[in-house]
Protein backbone atom coordinates (compact mmCIF):
# COMPACT_ATOMS: atom_id res chain seq x y z
CA UNK A 1 0.00 0.00 0.00
CA UNK A 2 3.13 2.14 0.60
CA UNK A 3 3.93 4.66 -2.40
CA UNK A 4 0.92 3.87 -4.99
CA UNK A 5 -0.97 7.13 -4.24
CA UNK A 6 -3.82 5.72 -1.79
CA UNK A 7 -5.11 7.85 0.46
CA UNK A 8 -6.76 6.70 3.85
CA UNK A 9 -10.25 7.76 5.42
CA UNK A 10 -11.63 6.81 8.05
CA UNK A 11 -14.01 7.67 10.99
CA UNK A 12 -13.79 9.14 14.34
CA UNK A 13 -13.20 6.02 16.35
CA UNK A 14 -9.67 5.70 14.71
CA UNK A 15 -8.70 9.10 14.05
CA UNK A 16 -6.41 11.05 16.73
CA UNK A 17 -3.39 13.31 15.89
CA UNK A 18 -0.58 10.58 16.49
CA UNK A 19 -1.84 8.21 13.53
CA UNK A 20 -2.47 10.97 11.36
CA UNK A 21 0.76 12.15 11.49
CA UNK A 22 2.51 8.68 11.73
CA UNK A 23 0.62 8.11 8.51
CA UNK A 24 2.28 11.33 6.89
CA UNK A 25 6.11 9.86 7.97
CA UNK A 26 5.29 6.62 6.26
CA UNK A 27 4.06 8.90 3.39
CA UNK A 28 0.38 8.03 3.60
CA UNK A 29 -1.83 11.06 3.65
CA UNK A 30 -4.77 10.42 5.65
CA UNK A 31 -8.01 11.81 6.54
CA UNK A 32 -10.89 11.49 8.98
CA UNK A 33 -13.59 12.70 10.98
CA UNK A 34 -12.13 13.28 14.49
CA UNK A 35 -13.64 13.23 18.51
CA UNK A 36 -12.17 16.29 20.31
CA UNK A 37 -11.80 14.84 23.48
CA UNK A 38 -9.09 12.32 22.10
CA UNK A 39 -5.31 12.87 23.27
CA UNK A 40 -3.36 15.35 21.50
CA UNK A 41 -6.66 17.04 19.62
CA UNK A 42 -5.36 20.96 19.71
CA UNK A 43 -7.12 22.64 22.54
CA UNK A 44 -8.10 25.97 20.69
CA UNK A 45 -10.45 23.39 18.83
CA UNK A 46 -12.44 22.06 21.44
CA UNK A 47 -15.92 23.10 22.71
CA UNK A 48 -17.19 23.35 18.97
CA UNK A 49 -20.93 22.87 20.37
CA UNK A 50 -20.51 26.21 22.17
CA UNK A 51 -18.50 27.90 19.12
CA UNK A 52 -21.10 26.70 17.07
CA UNK A 53 -23.75 28.90 18.73
CA UNK A 54 -25.12 31.35 16.79
CA UNK A 55 -23.01 30.61 13.37
CA UNK A 56 -24.32 29.92 10.10
CA UNK A 57 -24.23 26.11 8.62
CA UNK A 58 -21.05 26.40 6.67
CA UNK A 59 -18.87 28.40 9.29
CA UNK A 60 -15.40 26.92 9.58
CA UNK A 61 -12.48 27.46 11.57
CA UNK A 62 -9.15 25.63 11.76
CA UNK A 63 -5.52 24.95 13.20
CA UNK A 64 -2.60 23.57 11.58
CA UNK A 65 -0.32 22.20 14.13
CA UNK A 66 2.41 20.47 11.84
CA UNK A 67 1.42 18.50 9.29
CA UNK A 68 -1.75 17.68 11.02
CA UNK A 69 -4.68 20.06 9.93
CA UNK A 70 -7.73 20.35 12.36
CA UNK A 71 -10.89 21.50 11.27
CA UNK A 72 -14.14 21.99 12.65
CA UNK A 73 -17.58 23.16 10.20
CA UNK A 74 -20.53 23.70 11.04
CA UNK A 75 -22.91 21.56 9.01
CA UNK A 76 -26.25 20.33 11.24
CA UNK A 77 -23.91 20.14 14.03
CA UNK A 78 -20.16 20.61 14.62
CA UNK A 79 -18.42 18.42 12.72
CA UNK A 80 -14.36 17.96 13.36
CA UNK A 81 -11.83 16.26 11.38
CA UNK A 82 -7.87 15.56 11.01
CA UNK A 83 -6.09 15.66 7.79
CA UNK A 84 -2.50 15.63 6.38
CA UNK A 85 -4.20 15.76 2.63
CA UNK A 86 -6.28 19.12 3.03
CA UNK A 87 -5.47 23.00 2.86
CA UNK A 88 -7.82 25.14 4.75
CA UNK A 89 -7.88 27.43 1.70
CA UNK A 90 -8.65 25.38 -0.66
CA UNK A 91 -12.28 24.29 -0.83
CA UNK A 92 -15.09 23.31 -3.34
CA UNK A 93 -18.79 24.58 -3.32
CA UNK A 94 -21.11 21.59 -3.48
CA UNK A 95 -25.17 21.53 -3.71
CA UNK A 96 -27.55 20.32 -0.83
CA UNK A 97 -29.87 17.46 -1.51
CA UNK A 98 -32.88 18.58 0.16
CA UNK A 99 -35.59 16.56 1.86
CA UNK A 100 -39.01 16.34 -0.08
CA UNK A 101 -42.15 14.68 1.42
CA UNK A 102 -39.78 12.46 3.70
CA UNK A 103 -38.02 11.13 0.67
CA UNK A 104 -34.42 12.40 -0.98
Amino acid sequence: MMNQGYHFYFDNYYTSVQLVQDLFKMEIPACGTAAENRCSFPQSMKNAKQWAKGRERGSMRWEREGVCLALLWLDNRPVTMLSTIDSPISFVLVGRKEKVNNKW
